[in-house]
């Protein structure tokens, strides 16, 4: 199962966004982790954009970790993209330049803190190098691997 998961990459660099906010940040999360994992984008925008507003996760004012659901996947899936430009988040205007996007199947809580925590342990190890990491899809992929672990 693992093997499957590595020949996914599902890492998206340098991702130019049309407007810089964070509305269109999680339309382009949205759309993006959808593709890459083959499910419904209106299921996962609907569940980004709630993430958004309640509980994204930021750490070291550069990454965000979101969570949505989707009733087309069997076990919990991330999506690690990277924005060209840092958009500014959350009421703090962190500048957000590489965003995690975990996607679970209903019901999966446990799956989610488990993929939760090991994107932050992910993130907090190679916080000194994140601006190395974000530029191309083999940086992201190092977090990917650990976080899909």
């Amino acid at each position: 199962m693992m093997l499957t998961l590595l020949k996914k990459k599902n890492v998206v660099a340098n991702i130019e966004l049309d407007e810089n906010s964070e509305l269109e940040a999680l339309k382009v999360i949205a759309n993006r982790a959808a593709t890459k994992l083959d499910v419904a984008e209106q299921e996962l925008k609907s569940g980004f954009f709630a993430s958004g507003a309640q509980d994204a996760i930021i750490i070291g004012d550069e990454a965000v970790i979101l969570h949505a659901t989707s009733s087309a996947i069997a076990h919990p899936e991330a999506v690690i993209m990277s924005f060209a430009a840092p958009v500014l988040w959350g009421d703090d205007n962190s500048r957000v330049d590489i965003a995690v996007a975990i996607v679970l199947p209903v019901d999966a809580d446990d799956e989610y803190q488990n993929m939760l925590n090991n994107a932050r342990v992910a993130i907090s190890d190679h916080i000194e190098e994140l601006d190395s990491l974000k530029g191309s899809n083999a940086g992201l992929k190092t977090l990917w691997k650990e976080i899909n672990r």
